[in-house]
């Protein structure tokens, strides 16, 4: 990772452009959502253009809170600076990654541990989310954060941090979520909207892929996995999938839980969590990374041969005694 730029230089940055284009990833999920439109809030309400970006469509949980009309996923003209929120590398970007790129004056606002750099400018700190890197960069400018701001701030936190209940939930989130609780959240209808609503779809779809859940290494680690057929059957899309390996590590007596998604013909897109061993190790074997206790990559091949792979890499690198 290229040396990290003082929260003073990114704040200057932003404040000498006039035009900004952000750039948050594909399937973008609460924090990706939230660290971008409340920056770009920000930005507007100090007088300058801001537009938000993102390769594929918002998915049905946060298109109905309102967030899709926020953004396009064609930029068009030139911008003063271009700014990458919550991407741990450049592929996160899908089909934005070579126009972003391509631009000189590029910054990139993210959290996550492994995170490998692509833009000129770089604002990275491990922590629960973008959403809190972006809530400290606006009370260190002194800018305030109006109500939707922190409804968007604490979406993004919540939904990083398994609702405040993973390692990464510290005394600090707390303390950010207190003074976002100050603007009128109304966070019991977040938290009926984020984790205790589900279409009759992907009910569905959830139900045929715990049928089959598995378990390894004397149920050390479950895996579950959801194929195009499942979402052909369901009429549902990998957006769906979301919190679906909250059951996986769930599973009582799991350190390891995995969620395997069918990206397309023999691609596949992993997704682990751990109870404290390091998974980042694993996907940064196959090209991906993350956290410590929550990363991912993409693998190829036939799907059995995908599991035998990544059960393979665990037991090379995470647990080396068996």
């Amino acid at each position: 990772m290229k040396k990290n730029d003082s929260p003073e230089k990114i704040l200057e940055l932003l404040k000498n452009a006039r035009n900004i284009a952000l750039f948050t990833h594909s399937r973008p999920d609460g924090d990706a959502i939230g660290s971008t439109l409340a920056l770009k809030s920000a930005l507007e309400r100090m007088g300058k253009k801001a537009f938000a970006f993102c390769d594929t469509e918002i998915g049905h949980k946060y298109d109905s809170l309102g967030f899709g009309k926020f953004f396009s996923d064609t930029p068009r003209g030139n911008f003063d600076l271009y700014v990458a929120l919550d991407c741990g590398d450049s592929g996160k970007l899908g089909d934005l990654s070579e126009f972003f790129l391509k631009q000189t004056n590029t910054l990139s606002i993210d959290h996550h541990y492994s995170h490998i750099s692509f833009s000129k400018y770089n604002y990275v700190v491990d922590c629960s989310s973008t959403c809190e890197l972006v809530y400290k960069l606006l009370k260190l400018s002194g800018t305030e954060i109006d109500a939707e701001s922190a409804r968007l701030l604490y979406i993004g936190l919540s939904t990083d941090t398994g609702n405040f209940s993973h390692s990464n939930t510290t005394s600090e989130v707390f303390a950010i979520v207190s003074s976002l609780a100050e603007k009128g959240i109304d966070i019991a209808d977040l938290y009926d909207k984020l984790y205790a609503s589900s279409r009759f779809e992907r009910t569905r779809l959830l139900g045929r892929v715990l049928g089959r859940i598995r378990h390894y290494y004397d149920g050390r680690l479950c895996l579950i996995y959801v194929t195009k057929e499942d979402f052909d059957a369901t009429g549902t899309k990998k957006d769906d999938t979301e919190g679906f390996i909250d059951y996986a590590i769930n599973v009582e007596g799991a350190r390891i839980g995995v969620s395997i998604c069918e990206h397309s013909p023999n691609v596949y897109k992993v997704s682990m969590r751990s109870k404290g061993e390091n998974i980042s190790e694993v996907c940064a074997h196959f090209g991906g990374g993350g956290h410590v206790q929550a990363a991912g990559c993409m693998i190829s091949g036939f799907f059995e041969d995908v599991v035998d792979k990544l059960l393979k890499a665990v037991r090379d690198i995470v647990w080396t005694d068996l």
